[in-house]
């Protein structure tokens, strides 16, 4: 495979901010008393010979064991049939 490196890459920075809400706070409470948390997100995300990667560093404001902030590597190819 004769190809240019420089024209398969690309690059991009990301930053997302969602919220999670709901209506039936007796069935669905995320965290002390709140009806809704916050989610984070900024990523890196970059493409090198048809493969997509990302790596990124999330976090919410909940205060549960299990919503720890964390990084997440993601290495994907899609293919057409």
């Amino acid at each position: 495979m004769n190809c240019n490196p420089a024209k398969l890459l690309s690059v991009a920075l990301r930053l997302s901010v969602d919220m999670s809400k709901t209506l039936d706070k007796d069935k669905y409470v995320w965290d002390t008393n709140s009806a809704h948390y916050i989610h984070y997100k900024i990523a890196y995300q970059t493409q090198f010979y048809g493969f997509d990667i990302e790596l990124a560093a999330e976090d919410t404001t909940m205060n549960y064991h299990n919503a720890d902030a964390r990084i997440v590597a993601t290495i994907s190819r899609t293919f057409s049939l």
